[in-house]
């Protein structure tokens, strides 16, 4: 007995040889075809280079501060000393560029944005907006807001919470009156804005109404630079039962009696119990405003140089509404970053680039071939090319590197790209 089981424990250590030596051929010949040799030619540093050189981009970006005494969010209007017309907010939120930058935000003491331009476009996004807007009216629906217009892209009337707040709104220079006969008329509307532009020989008139507020930013501009003139902006007043000035200014509408008041300032309010609509212009203006056949004849006299602007805004409540947005913040911007970068679209361009083109372009050797993927940190392949199968009974040549890819609002990711050639 213990003659076979001696043997037996031979037959055993014979065969655990053979299976561990059967077991280090497999590895040795699976090694071959997996394990990348040594690239004496240097091709898969021809990929790498040209990868980094064809996909790289510029990206400027520069910050945008608001410094506010008020919080909440409101409407920002900037001026916007760049020469970009291609750019965005990094955070891709909707915006206005008519000379002056329009947009939203959320203000606090110190709200910092940031604006980026680059070779690729940027489209303002189009997100579900509460403004409709046609050639002769436009609505602000959660507002309660509409504004009718007249033929030439000039404001009549305003409406707010059902009831008419404006009329019979007119425009004079040097007491003659906005001339309606060479009068060009541009109505342009964008998800975010509405803008009504009339021009005539001597000024240009434009009024921006805007999603989710009920007011009116207007802007004139006179053709000929350098001569003072003065522009009277004159309407009728309706359903107002008092009027604020200042703390000193102020008091309450007798429709029985027909008075005249003038006084000089920034900012008047029209309102009753419930609403009213206020005016703020850009510099000290002399109002005027009358009571006659129950209404109010109003008028604000703006003289300037070149251009000036002025707001109309509605409102709940009385004028404390509005009085603190004559002036809430102001807009400083910092220094522009110039960043070199890996595009995502320039990934994209060399996929669809001619193989043919890509070897003659990196000096690939023709007899030689190449493919890589790119993958995302956790080992999805996003960008494949391989125009080429890579064949699986020769030896490969292979590297592994990491790229940072940044898309156009300047966001930057790690990525693992794998490159072959045989």
């Amino acid at each position: 007995m213990k003659g076979v089981r001696g043997a037996s424990q031979i037959d055993w250590i014979i065969s655990l040889a053979f299976f561990m030596l059967y077991l280090g051929f497999f590895f040795v010949f699976l090694q071959n075809q997996i394990t990348p040799v040594e690239d004496d030619n240097g091709v898969l540093d021809l990929v790498e280079d040209g990868i980094r050189e064809d996909a790289k981009t510029a990206i400027n970006k520069i910050p945008l501060v608001v410094h506010s005494n008020i919080t909440g969010t409101e409407l920002v209007v900037a001026d916007f000393p760049l020469t970009w017309t291609n750019f965005s907010f990094v955070d891709n939120r909707s915006y206005l560029l008519d000379d002056k930058l329009f947009f939203e935000s959320d203000l606090s003491e110190n709200t910092f944005h940031f604006i980026v331009t680059s070779d690729e476009g940027y489209e303002i996004p189009l997100t579900v907006q509460d403004l409709v807007a046609t050639n002769d009216v436009v609505f602000v629906n959660t507002k309660g807001f509409s504004a009718e217009f007249d033929t030439l892209g000039i404001v009549r009337t305003i409406q707010h919470l059902g009831e008419r707040r404006m009329s019979d709104y007119n425009v004079t220079i040097d007491g003659l009156l906005f001339s309606t006969q060479d009068i060009g008329t541009t109505i342009t509307t964008r998800p975010f804005a509405a803008t009504y532009e009339a021009e005539s020989i001597t000024l240009q008139h434009k009024s921006h109404v805007f999603a989710g507020y009920g007011r009116m930013y207007s802007y004139l501009e006179l053709l000929e630079k350098g001569v003072q003139r003065n522009v009277t902006i004159s309407a009728t007043i309706l359903n107002a039962t008092n009027y604020y000035v200042d703390v000193v200014t102020f008091g309450a509408f007798d429709y029985d009696e027909e008075t005249c008041t003038t006084s000089e300032g920034t900012f008047i309010d029209f309102f009753d119990p419930d609403a009213g609509i206020s005016f703020m212009t850009e510099d000290v203006s002399e109002f005027e405003y009358c009571v006659t056949d129950g209404a109010v004849q109003f008028s604000m006299k703006l003289q300037f140089v070149n251009e000036s602007s002025f707001r109309i805004m509605t409102h709940e409540d009385d004028y404390e509404t509005t009085e603190p947005l004559v002036s809430p913040y102001s807009v400083e911007y910092g220094y522009i970053e110039n960043v070199s970068a890996l595009s995502y679209q320039g990934i994209k361009s060399i996929n669809q680039t001619e193989y043919r083109t890509l070897k003659t372009d990196w000096n690939f050797p023709r007899t030689q071939d190449f493919a890589y993927t790119i993958s995302n940190v956790s080992g999805g392949v996003i960008y494949r090319y391989e125009p080429i199968n890579v064949p699986k009974d020769q030896d490969i040549l292979a590297k592994t590197i990491t790229l940072d890819l940044s898309d156009k609002y300047g966001n930057t990711k790690t990525h693992t790209v794998r490159i072959q050639s045989w």
